[in-house]
């Protein structure tokens, strides 16, 4: 049973999880601001694959953050496409907007980017020790693709 976004996308079945509510107003979102049609399907596939996810993962739609959208990014980076990290931004971005989800403290940003740079590339805890003056020097040393959707809201 396919599930109509607009006239011209359509899932294969209906969303699920707590973003499934705003996956349409996000693709009218997308459309408003001039995305076409295949950049539109990409994320809004991605916003529905993310919240999938949060639904299996018991996440509630008001503790949804950006560490879950990087932790989402990492459980698929078996099948990464590029572009998933900005269409996670724009889901994101549209439900603060929409006051569905917080907005993000910048100390926030430099504990995830912290946890991140322990996560993935497997050194001490001291040597990730990531200031506000040196964040940019560690993350470009330590496998900057993670580090891609942290540094750009820095």
């Amino acid at each position: 049973m396919k599930y109509f976004i607009n006239d011209d996308l359509a899932l294969s079945r209906p969303p699920e999880g707590p973003v499934a509510i705003y996956i349409v107003p996000f693709a009218e979102w997308l459309g408003d601001r001039g995305y076409g049609l295949v950049s539109m399907r990409n994320q809004v596939l991605m916003a529905a694959g993310f919240s999938t996810w949060l639904r299996q993962q018991g996440i509630e739609l008001s503790d949804v953050s950006e560490e879950y959208a990087e932790r989402y990014l990492l459980d698929r980076a078996q099948r990464p496409k590029r572009g998933d990290g900005t269409a996670l931004r724009h889901l994101l971005a549209f439900l603060r907007r929409q006051n569905a989800i917080a907005e993000e403290k910048p100390s926030t940003t430099r504990h995830r980017l912290n946890n991140m740079c322990l996560h993935t590339s497997g050194i001490c805890k001291s040597t990730c020790a990531v200031s506000s003056n040196d964040h940019k020097l560690w993350a470009s040393r330590l496998r900057p693709r993670f580090f891609q959707l942290s540094l750009q809201r820095w």
